[in-house]
């Protein structure tokens, strides 16, 4: 649908679109739409040819989008994202907020075993939402930490 505006689908994001011919964003969230262009004027002249194909509400410039916070600075047309706050409550949900960093997670002695018996009464759920988390902070925002 995209494509008849000259969109395009961004190779590592199904719902992030990419107008090369005039640098316009476009990122798809359930039912939100963030716009992302060059110019103010190319953003509203965006949002106008998707009202007639969208039921859309013109909210307020974003300061925080999943967790991140989002600052502009419009003179050096830069945008900056802010995962700190995302990055403590997740450690802290999961109870990691005391940890400090080593090089080296296991001691040098320590016999890893082969097979890991499974601890009575863990919540399977909660550690699957645990991982997930922890691992998208480590490899995808923060990769050096």
């Amino acid at each position: 649908m995209f494509k008849e505006y000259g969109f395009e689908t961004f190779v590592l994001d199904i719902c992030y679109f990419i107008n090369r011919d005039k640098d316009i964003f476009l990122y798809l969230y359930i039912d939100d739409i963030i716009v992302i262009a060059p110019t103010n004027t190319l953003i509203i002249q965006t949002k106008k040819e998707f009202v007639g194909v969208f039921e859309m509400k013109e909210l307020s410039e974003f300061y925080r989008y999943f967790g991140c916070r989002i600052d502009r600075n419009q003179e050096e047309r830069f945008i900056y994202i802010f995962q700190g706050d995302f990055i403590i409550r997740s450690l802290k949900k999961y109870g990691y907020n005391d940890l400090h960093p080593i090089l080296s997670p296991w001691l040098t002695n320590i016999q890893i075993p082969k097979i890991w018996n499974l601890i009575e009464n863990t919540d399977t759920k909660r550690y699957m939402f645990e991982v997930v988390i922890l691992n998208f902070v480590e490899t995808i925002i923060r990769p050096d930490i």
